[in-house]
């Protein structure tokens, strides 16, 4: 071998090995970058999404809080309705000098007990008192 030919291969070897501990160096940073965007991701990006359900929830809140004027509006007149309606049952299942349901109920019980009397009829029962 010739010393010159031995000179170019090992010329040609310097540069292999230089371009490999190159490639070996990008490849390394390459994979470094990778763990930081997959630790970054696993750690970071969780946080955001989580953040920004959080925006989206609050944005959604005050959205029906607008709606809350009209809401207590329509439950007010709504009570008002309700109201009513109970006062009207209270007056029909309380005594109230013979015009609610139960002093009817009371003063036909009564009349069938006299009846029951008048033609006979045993009944344990006794005849209702009101109130």
């Amino acid at each position: 071998m010739s010393p010159g030919l031995v000179v170019t291969f090992v010329a040609v070897f310097e540069q292999v090995a230089f371009w490999c501990g190159g490639a070996a160096v990008i490849v390394g940073g390459l994979w470094a970058a990778g763990k930081a965007a997959h630790w970054l991701a696993a750690t970071f990006f969780p946080g955001v999404v989580r953040f920004a359900k959080g925006i989206v929830a609050t944005a959604e809140s005050v959205e029906a809080f607008k709606e809350l004027p009209d809401f207590m509006e329509r439950t007010d007149a709504q009570f008002e309705v309700i109201t009513g309606q109970v006062a009207d049952i209270h007056h029909e299942i309380h005594l109230n000098s013979g015009k609610s349901i139960k002093d009817t109920t009371i003063r036909t019980e009564n009349r069938v007990k006299r009846i029951e009397t008048a033609l006979g009829i045993e009944d344990d029962e006794q005849a209702v008192a009101p109130g």
